[in-house]
């Protein structure tokens, strides 16, 4: 009789966890406590929650103007973005404008003295040149000052130490030419002076502008002269410019 009625009754198994405990009821849910929290497979939270997914770290932001290592606009480190002295974009090069005449030449460029050597004078900086007709706020002026022949020569030397690609000017006889002869012609040509190698030549005619775009690529020393009856007839280039 008494281990029939000891069968019926329920059995209450306890064990520690640490200041709760895990109960265990006969045909009862059972309750598991971790660390202090006990649930149930009915409570809410009862189910154990993964973490979640590690995010990847974001990458760094890429420079509009050459990538993350480029650097800034001027700043010499950057070795593939804008960064480079030489004004590089994207590791591409950038046309460097060098005005030649107007005063803002680079030190070092300009090799001949401004003025008149012995009869013949070179001007790097005249202002308001014309040249067929045009006006250019800015150029060179060559002319024979005295005792001049129909042959005489002027020039201009310019440095470029292969650091240029192109010298773009316009080439001409000056309207404020003094001669009432307006038939004289002169001649201009362009040299590799470190090489010995003429690039251009052209006979040039009054009222008329020879605009050039020249590769200069490689050129150490340019020469620009101009040949011919140069003390009433004188010899212009309007704003020449040479690129990078």
């Amino acid at each position: 009789m008494c281990g029939t009625a000891l069968a019926f009754l329920p059995v209450l198994v306890t064990s520690g966890c640490g200041d709760t405990n895990i109960n265990q009821h006969s045909k009862g849910p059972a309750n598991v406590c971790i660390e202090a929290d006990c649930s149930g497979p009915d409570d809410e939270g009862g189910e154990a929650t993964e973490p979640p997914p590690s995010q990847p770290e974001p990458s760094p932001p890429v420079s509009s103007d050459g990538g993350a290592d480029g650097g800034t606009s001027g700043d010499s480190s950057g070795g593939s973005g804008s960064g480079g002295r030489d004004g590089s974009v994207g590791g591409e090069a950038v046309p460097t404008k060098v005005t030649l005449s107007g005063g803002s030449l680079p030190y070092g460029m300009k090799t001949r003295a401004d003025g008149c050597w012995a009869e013949n004078c070179a001007y790097w900086s005249k202002d308001d040149v014309i040249v067929g007709g045009e006006t250019f706020s800015t150029g060179f002026l060559a002319k024979c000052a005295i005792d001049c022949g129909n042959d005489e020569s002027a020039y201009f030397e310019v440095k470029l130490a292969g650091k240029y690609s192109r010298l773009d000017a316009t080439f001409g006889i000056s309207g404020e030419s003094t001669s009432d002869d307006k038939t004289e012609a002169l001649t201009v040509r362009i040299v590799n002076q470190s090489a010995g190698k003429q690039l251009y030549s052209q006979v040039l005619e009054y009222g008329r502008r020879y605009p050039k775009n020249l590769d200069v690529s490689g050129v150490g020393l340019l020469h620009i002269i101009f040949e011919g009856p140069l003390l009433g007839t004188h010899g212009a280039v309007g704003t020449p410019v040479v690129y990078k």
